[in-house]
C-alpha cells in the first residue's frame, strides 16, 4: 500500500461558464491518483492532462499545476509569475518568476515580500494566460484570448 499526506492539490482546472466568467475546480492529489487507479495509467493520465477538456468535460481555459508560469497584470504591469501554491478553496498563490526562497520570505513578517493571491475570476480580469519559458529563458506567450 502507498499512503499520501492529505491536503495536497494536483492542479486547478479553469473554464468559462455560461455567463462568460472563469470558474475553477481544484483537483486534489488523492482524486488524481484515484482517476489513474480507476482508468489505468495511460487512460487516467490522458484524462487528467487532456489539452482541451476539464475532468467534468467542460471546455478548458487553462490547467495550472505548481511551478507553471503565468503572464498577467499585477499592480498595473504585465508580469511573469510562477504558481507557488493552490489552495483547496480555489485560491492560487503566485510569486514573481525571478524571486527565490519565496516560502520563507512570505512567512517572514519582517520581509516586505508577499505572495500574489488570485481566483479564477480575478485571473480573467488580469488577462492571465499560461506561458512557457524555454531553457534559454525565452517566454513563449500566446497572448490573452478572453
Amino acid at each position: 500500500y502507498k499512503g499520501y499526506v492529505g491536503g495536497s492539490n494536483d492542479c486547478i482546472e479553469i473554464w468559462v461558464n455560461e455567463k462568460g466568467k472563469w470558474e475553477g475546480e481544484v483537483i486534489s492529489t488523492f482524486a488524481a491518483y484515484q482517476t489513474v487507479r480507476q482508468l489505468g495509467q495511460a487512460a487516467g493520465l490522458k484524462k487528467l492532462r487532456h489539452p482541451t477538456l476539464t475532468q467534468q468535460g467542460k471546455p478548458l481555459v487553462m490547467r495550472l499545476i505548481g511551478n507553471d508560469m503565468v503572464r498577467m497584470t499585477v499592480s498595473g504591469y504585465v508580469q511573469t509569475m510562477r504558481v507557488v501554491k493552490i489552495a483547496g478553496n480555489g485560491q492560487i498563490f503566485f510569486a514573481p518568476h525571478n524571486e527565490a526562497n519565496v516560502d520563507a520570505r512570505n512567512n517572514d513578517k519582517t520581509d516586505a515580500f508577499a505572495y500574489v493571491s488570485k481566483t479564477p475570476g480575478s485571473l480573467q480580469k488580469e488577462k492571465a494566460r499560461k506561458v512557457t519559458v524555454s531553457e534559454l529563458g525565452k517566454v513563449l506567450d500566446k497572448r490573452f484570448k478572453g
